[in-house]
């Protein structure tokens, strides 16, 4: 069985908080992700930086989009 985990960003939100509060909630992150590498069960880790993206399905075809209109923004994707 395979997972795909989509981490969602929202560009507001986040420049609304500290950069100290971004990185405290980053590094409690970093003890959970080292352990979930360290099960070697995960496949594809990628993140997509400032250039998020908004895919969906529409009219038989995918549609990748900045994600502004709706907020709705990629930030990362894992394959487990």
């Amino acid at each position: 069985m395979k997972f795909l985990c989509v981490g969602y960003f929202n560009r507001e939100k986040m420049d609304a908080r500290p950069e100290e509060e971004i990185n405290a909630v980053m590094g409690e992150c970093e003890p959970h992700l080292q352990e979930l590498y360290e099960t070697g069960q995960v496949l594809m880790d990628a993140g997509t930086g400032l250039e998020a993206k908004h895919i969906r399905r529409g009219g038989g075809k995918v549609i990748v989009s900045d994600g502004e209109e709706t907020g709705e923004m990629i930030g990362s994707v894992f394959l487990i």
